[in-house]
């Protein structure tokens, strides 16, 4: 199912693509393209596929081109091992974030995510525990120009990745990040 004919102008845009260039890579007129932008045509199905699939063909290609550093969340929620598990959780809700890396002195440790907490969900209702209680494995840390390819990868296994430059950690890369670059 293609999406509504006013979105082409608007997909376009965000692509950076001109008219003309739409109309060269559908193989369509730029004479077209402008009419159905201005609602002053109804596109054949076959016109309409061809134009989509330009436009989804030029939005995977810029996607393969991003890097990690590109749709990392700059700001990081972290905690330490010693902070409660119930700050964690504040913050996950707080945030609207489903993992936090675990920190201390700068280092990664560990990582709490919201499928350790359920699989533990016994546990923390019967005592205040520790964050370190519950952790499980530090996230991956990648380079800031890691491919969006590789990063797919890893989010299939992990529920996030620091970015890093030069030894310092710069950014997050979680699933809604990746899923993101859908829209």
């Amino acid at each position: 199912m293609f999406p509504e004919l006013d979105e082409i102008g608007k997909v376009r845009k965000k692509l950076g693509l001109t008219q003309s260039d739409l109309a060269r890579i559908a193989n369509v007129s730029q004479s077209t393209i402008a009419k159905i932008e201005n609602g002053l045509m109804e596109p054949s199905y076959t016109i309409t596929k061809k134009i989509f699939l330009a436009l989804e063909k030029e939005r995977a290609k810029k996607e393969k081109n991003k890097v990690a550093n590109e749709i990392s969340t700059k700001k990081i929620i972290s905690v330490t091992p010693e902070d409660s598990v119930k700050k964690a959780v504040k913050l996950m809700n707080a945030y609207a974030i489903s993992q936090l890396p675990v920190i201390e002195e700068g280092r990664v440790v560990g990582g709490i995510s919201e499928s350790n907490l359920i699989s533990k969900f016994e546990t923390l209702s019967r005592r205040d525990l520790k964050v370190e209680e519950v952790m499980g494995d530090p996230f991956p840390l990648i380079p800031e120009d890691t491919p969006v390819k590789i990063l797919k990868a890893l989010l299939e296994k992990f529920p996030a990745v620091l970015t890093v430059r030069k030894g310092e950690i710069t950014g997050i890369v979680t699933k809604s990040d990746l899923l993101n670059l859908i829209r």
